[in-house]
């Protein structure tokens, strides 16, 4: 049977080594699709400030990407919580 410690040491090298940078990268890849949206929106803001035709479409994308951001955000919280948690197991 293993032993508790391991185990608490297992979640954690899982947590730091695949759960927590996979969270980082998603939250990267959902930072550059936001970062896209937003020269999207100064574009079409400077096409009608010339009175230029502007199709708006990041608008509807906008409120998406705001609900992924803000899921992976929690996602990426409650993983550091999870190995804040194990590493006080550990101490005690």
């Amino acid at each position: 049977m293993a032993n508790p410690i391991n185990k608490i040491q297992d979640q954690l090298y899982a947590l730091e080594k695949m759960y927590i940078p996979d969270a980082k990268r998603e939250m990267i890849v959902l930072a550059k699709v936001m970062e896209r949206r937003a020269a999207d929106a100064a574009e079409c803001a400077r096409a009608m400030n010339a009175d230029e035709p502007c199709s708006m479409a990041f608008v509807e994308f906008m409120a998406g990407d705001m609900r992924n951001v803000v899921d992976a955000k929690a996602n990426l919280e409650s993983l550091y919580a999870k190995k804040k948690m194990l590493e006080a197991l550990l101490r005690d």
